[in-house]
């Protein structure tokens, strides 16, 4: 097996562990030292994965579509690392990386979109290690987390699923926002949970600081797959007065999976799009009421309809005033 390894952090997490203050408030990494910590850093991973080799991946400076992806939103890509300090020495570690340990640097995209890519294209082949939850919560497997020297296994369910929760929270780590005060706790609400064990939603409701009740209420949620999941995206934007267009935008900047292979065998861009459209059949469309509404006598109301085109469903229905709508959707 090899360790495919996420190497961003290295120079930091190596810089900062050894770095010196001096009397003038500048900071000194002597750079022997350095080496020696990356070095240590890679032995240790390939001990704990049992991996005879490894393959690195560290950012190229300059290049990632995400920052265009961000205009569309009117906002920076990471525009909140703009002023983050660089340990002493980033440079020289980053070449040293290059050199000894042949580190490789992805064009146009990021470290985490080729290690998730090579990991789902061959997930025999790699034991993933990276500490960014992107990459560990977008990838099926079981990864090794180098920052808290832990394992984390994820379904595949979990890690389609991860975008979709991600598109409707933002990421403050990476600077862009999701829907309007849309939170995780909420957003796990609105989404339910996906098939299997559900740690990984568990992982982010507990960082979330949610209550074990409330936890435990919304691991019992109510199932839905990819279409639905984009469904229920759409509904929320809109419900918070956001359009589609920054719905797709943010979807773009949180998903890891927008690398193909062209007909030479490099990976391509492919940014994001909606799921397919097709038939979509609306079985029930259940509407609770605060007050009885004027057309019927009753507080709960089964609408049957059917919709060819999923996508131009508003769920914005103003009879009475609405408290909750559920919808209930097969496949065809």
């Amino acid at each position: 097996m090899i360790a495919l390894i996420d190497g961003d952090s290295l120079i930091y997490r190596a810089g900062f562990a050894i770095e010196e203050e001096l009397d003038d408030g500048t900071f000194y990494v002597d750079l022997q030292n350095a080496k020696d910590y990356l070095d240590g850093a890679i032995d240790g991973i390939l001990f704990q994965t049992d991996c005879d080799d490894y393959e690195l991946w560290i950012g190229e400076r300059e290049g990632n579509f995400r920052f265009d992806v961000a205009k569309l939103l009117q906002d920076n890509y990471k525009h909140n690392r703009k002023d983050s300090r660089k340990p002493d020495k980033f440079d020289e570690m980053y070449r040293y990386l290059k050199t000894k340990h042949k580190a490789k640097t992805p064009r146009g995209c990021e470290v985490d979109d080729v290690v998730v890519t090579k990991k789902t294209e061959s997930p025999n082949d790699y034991v993933l290690c990276a500490i960014d939850k992107d990459v560990l919560y977008q990838t099926e497997g079981t990864h090794y987390n180098y920052g808290k020297d832990e394992f984390v296994k994820v379904t595949k369910e979990e890690s389609i699923y991860y975008a979709y929760l991600q598109t409707l929270t933002g990421d403050t780590t990476d600077g862009y926002k999701g829907a309007f005060r849309i939170g995780p706790t909420k957003a796990v609400a609105i989404l339910g949970v996906p098939e299997g064990n559900n740690k990984m939603i568990e992982d982010v409701l507990k960082k979330a600081k949610a209550k074990p009740e409330k936890i435990k209420m919304l691991l019992n949620g109510t199932q839905y797959n990819e279409r639905q999941l984009w469904a229920k995206v759409l509904w929320t934007y809109r419900k918070c007065n956001q359009t589609k267009h920054e719905a797709i935008a943010t979807m773009r900047l949180a998903n890891m999976h927008q690398l193909t292979r062209n007909s030479k065998g490099k990976l391509e861009l492919k940014l994001w799009e909606p799921i397919n459209k097709g038939e979509c059949e609306i079985d029930t469309l259940n509407f609770w009421f605060n007050r009885r509404c004027v057309y019927h006598s009753k507080y709960i109301t089964t609408i049957p309809l059917v919709f060819y085109n999923w996508e131009t469903l508003i769920w914005e229905y103003y009879v009475g005033s609405v408290v909750r709508l559920e919808m209930v959707i097969h496949q065809h």
